[in-house]
């Protein structure tokens, strides 16, 4: 018994540094990819990207979380401080990726027909179109051309700008800091 708990320890310090030297290994690995993503001009990969990459190093610090916890281990007050810094900037880059995704409005194509283009209504005694009297289309046509709804603006492809402002180099810098943020983090800690 008393060589099982001599053991014991040792057995699971080994695996906390196997552990650790993964995690360390993923967030390296999402670390490259995300100073890959300062290249990309296309807004939606961008974004897409980003979104995976963030969520990646989210992911990882979690499983930092959880075996801190297995292990019985305290998260001192600078590695807790670097970790809400991450999370403050994760979601500052994802609200302005929001920005970025919801500020083109996508034009309306209409390729079936509404009860508007299918009835014909005729103006009753009193002169409004309300009456049910319905008459035939007068031609047959079931196929309906696209076009589209003059009423809508077109969809922004590629805009980096909101509200007038370019969010590209913003959304870089955020991306740098919070690489600068992990990298010390895993310095510290893994």
């Amino acid at each position: 018994m008393l060589l099982w708990a001599g053991c014991d320890p040792a057995v699971d310090s080994k695996d906390f540094q196997q552990e650790l030297a993964d995690i360390n290994t993923q967030m390296e690995e999402t670390l490259q990819q995300i100073e890959q993503l300062h290249e990309e001009g296309d807004v939606s990969r961008f974004s897409r990207n980003a979104r995976l990459f963030l969520g990646s190093l989210d992911n990882q610090i979690e499983q930092y979380h959880l075996l801190m916890d297995r292990t019985n281990r305290k998260i001192d007050k600078e590695t807790r401080d670097l970790i809400i810094r991450f999370k403050q900037k994760k979601v500052e880059v994802e609200f302005k990726l929001d920005l970025l995704e919801n500020a083109g409005v996508f034009p309306r194509k209409t390729d079936t027909l509404s009860y508007g283009d299918t009835v014909i209504t005729t103006p009753n005694a009193s002169g409004s179109a309300l009456g049910p009297d319905i008459e035939p289309l007068e031609t047959d046509k079931t196929d309906v051309e696209l076009r589209e709804d003059p009423t809508l603006p077109h969809v922004r492809i590629n805009e980096w700008k909101y509200a007038g402002i370019d969010l590209r180099d913003e959304l870089i810098n955020d991306l740098k800091e919070i690489q600068k943020v992990i990298e010390i983090f895993r310095q510290r800690n893994l």
